[in-house]
């Protein structure tokens, strides 16, 4: 089963996979979202039955948010025989009696890598089912907990993922995180694989790209990119000061704080670039990265 940008929404079940239930074979949804299903059995946003498999499923770009499931896995439940592949996910709110996101048979493989595995409603983001949760990191990942599995290029953090609200229409249904956001730029260009995100937005919008579904220009890109320019002291100072106010602002959502600093920003880098103390190409591309920050606030 191969699920290209399809939405899958709001769907209910009296047994198990609120939204979409496997019996056997392969699922792949790519650039899809699965959102607010729920069953009174495992798996609310997808479930496989449990039985021998095989079963192989993916998850590529695909936000899996606001899912619930009185039995297990909120978000996700597999179970023998399946080998579940998670890549440019983000993982939120769902909700379930064991494993938030994710629920697992001690035999079923998870593999999660570059992705958002944040915000659980209650427990713990991943556990077992009858047993130890077999979880594995591909690496790049922000988890709100180390229940699912991490490496050293990780991020395991309670910080706030500054996530909007769910917005969207069509089959991109995301919660796009702020310009501070522990998400921002976790993923070395290097390493990122992929040449855009959910929403066919160009990989990497800053200096690199954004574990989980949505891609963003990070603050801290644009605060290098300042530095980078070499200005006159007090002038990257007074452009710098401008830019960590406004993230500051962010964190404390305070956003029409954060919204008028960036625009004095870029009012000064226009100015600055008509006295030619900054190079207009480079000054285009600074107004450019902060007029995009400012609009996703």
């Amino acid at each position: 089963m191969n699920l290209d940008r399809v939405l899958v929404e709001n769907n209910q079940s009296v047994g198990g996979g609120g939204g979409v239930w496997l019996g056997f074979g392969a699922l792949h949804m790519y650039k899809g979202s699965l959102v607010g299903n729920s069953t009174t059995s495992n798996g609310g946003g997808t479930g496989t039955i449990d039985a021998t498999g095989p079963f192989d499923l993916s998850f590529d770009e695909t936000p899996i948010n606001h899912n619930s499931a009185t039995g297990d896995g909120g978000g996700l439940a597999v179970t023998n025989g399946a080998v579940a592949t998670l890549s440019h996910v983000t993982m939120a709110d769902d909700e379930a009696v064991i494993g938030e996101h994710v629920a697992a048979v001690p035999a079923a493989q998870v593999r999660s890598g570059r992705s958002a595995i944040v915000l659980p409603k209650a427990g713990t983001s991943c556990a077992g089912i009858g047993g130890a949760f077999a979880g594995t990191s591909l690496g790049f990942s922000v988890r709100r907990d180390a229940s699912c599995g991490s490496i050293a290029s990780d991020l395991v953090t309670a910080a706030d993922p500054q996530l909007a609200a769910l917005a969207g229409n069509g089959f991109s249904r995301v919660r796009v995180p702020a310009p501070a956001s522990p998400l921002g730029g976790r993923v070395p260009v290097a390493s990122c694989l992929v040449e855009d995100d959910q929403r066919m937005m160009p990989r990497p919008a800053g200096a690199n790209c954004e574990a989980g579904s949505v891609e963003i220009v990070e603050a801290p890109s644009l605060i290098a990119d300042v530095k980078a320019l070499h200005l006159p002291k007090a002038v990257e100072a007074a452009l710098v000061l401008k830019l960590e106010l406004a993230r500051v602002a962010v964190q404390r959502n305070q956003k029409p704080v954060a919204k008028a600093l960036l625009t004095a920003f870029v009012l000064d880098v226009k100015l600055l670039a008509a006295q030619k103390i900054v190079p207009a190409p480079a000054a285009a591309q600074l107004v450019a990265k902060a007029t995009a920050i400012r609009n996703s606030l």
